[in-house]
């Protein structure tokens, strides 16, 4: 399972979480309180159903949004995460194709900045290596033909 389906996935069951016990609060409260208060209050026993079929809809129609709204916020949040990652494998990818002058930008994330940081600083000694090697290899051909 990815990163985007596990960050989706704790999004979509927290907010199912939520939810729930929210509803199951709301309606075992609000049930309790009507059939508590019934003769207080006058109300029959037909009300106090038909109230509480109405509840019971109203509570599990927000439940849903809740968890649809839980879901996009887990979307968002995964795209937030892997964008970055994605970059960074397409900057591996290209120097890996000998594109040695590849670079990540610097981000304002922190601990996103150390791994750029870090991998520009790798990408660079590499870079100066291959270089290096290059002209030793041409030192070299040109000491042998002379």
């Amino acid at each position: 399972m990815g990163l985007r389906t596990r960050i989706l996935l704790t999004f979509g069951i927290g907010a199912l979480i939520l939810s729930g016990v929210l509803t199951f609060l709301t309606y075992t409260l609000t049930r309790s309180n009507l059939i508590e208060r019934e003769g207080e209050l006058g109300i029959s026993n037909q009300v106090i159903a038909e109230t509480l079929d109405s509840l019971r809809i109203a509570l599990f129609a927000a439940a849903a949004i809740t968890l649809l709204v839980g879901l996009l916020l887990g979307i968002l949040a995964s795209e937030r995460v892997v964008r970055p990652l994605a970059g960074a494998a397409d900057a591996a990818r290209a120097i890996a194709e000998g594109r040695l002058d590849t670079r990540l930008e610097p981000t304002d994330d922190p601990d996103l900045n150390a791994l750029t940081e870090s991998f520009n600083d790798m990408v660079a000694r590499l870079q100066d290596r291959v270089e290096r090697d290059a002209r030793f290899a041409s030192d070299v051909s040109h000491e042998l033909r002379s």
